[in-house]
């Protein structure tokens, strides 16, 4: 698809200040403007992962968060850490450390497959699922899933060695909608349980933080 962009400026006018001739220029944009969108993508895109970037999930959970409200559905976050992530690197090196952010990266983008749902690098070995209209039920199946697509990775480096996660998830209901900083307060409480319970699980937090499901 070609981007043209039109300027035109007024050469005359009639009596009465009305324009009777303009000339213009018709030019093609359409690398400039696949720069900035290749720009824009770097912003907002995690370099090694490709996923979305904190930037890119802040801005998205402020969004979907107004959504919910609007419209009274539910919306639910999975925070997602790599469990003994440090081993990797410290037997391995971090280039292998690296293949396993971006095997973990790919099993979570197979596990979440709707096209509303975001999956971002939130830092680290931390990475944040945003789940619209999505209750805590709901929430868990996504959960399991991912759970099961990380067991399944294998790094070609070291075959038996393996790799898990622990999330910590969180749901606010659209008819009584809490600020992003408590959300993400409330799952990083539940992903810090889930490392307390042994790690390679999900459990779950209401908005204020208890404790109501572990898989």
């Amino acid at each position: 698809m070609r981007h043209l962009s039109l300027r035109g400026k007024t050469v005359e006018r009639d009596r009465r200040g009305r324009p009777i001739r303009v000339v213009g220029v018709l030019i093609d944009v359409t690398t400039e403007r696949a720069m900035e969108e290749h720009l824009m993508r770097l912003v907002m895109s995690d370099p090694l992962t490709g996923l979305a970037n904190r930037r890119s999930f802040d801005q998205a959970l402020r969004t979907e968060l107004r959504r919910a409200t609007r419209s009274g559905h539910p919306l639910s976050l999975l925070m997602v850490d790599i469990d003994h992530f440090e081993r990797f690197n410290d037997t391995y090196g971090h280039l292998v450390g690296d293949d396993v952010l971006c095997l973990v990266a790919r099993a979570l983008t197979g596990a979440v497959v709707r096209p509303g749902d975001l999956v971002s690098r939130f830092g680290g070995e931390e990475f944040a699922v945003i789940l619209p209209e999505t209750d805590a039920a709901a929430a868990s199946v996504v959960a399991d899933r991912v759970l099961e697509a990380v067991r399944a990775v294998r790094l070609r480096q070291a075959p038996a060695a393996s790799i898990a996660v622990s999330i910590g998830a969180a749901t606010t209901s659209g008819e009584d909608p809490i600020p992003a900083a408590d959300l993400l307060s409330s799952a990083d409480t539940a992903l810090y349980r889930a490392k307390e319970q042994g790690r390679d699980r999900c459990v779950g937090a209401d908005a204020i933080g208890a404790s109501i499901l572990a898989t």
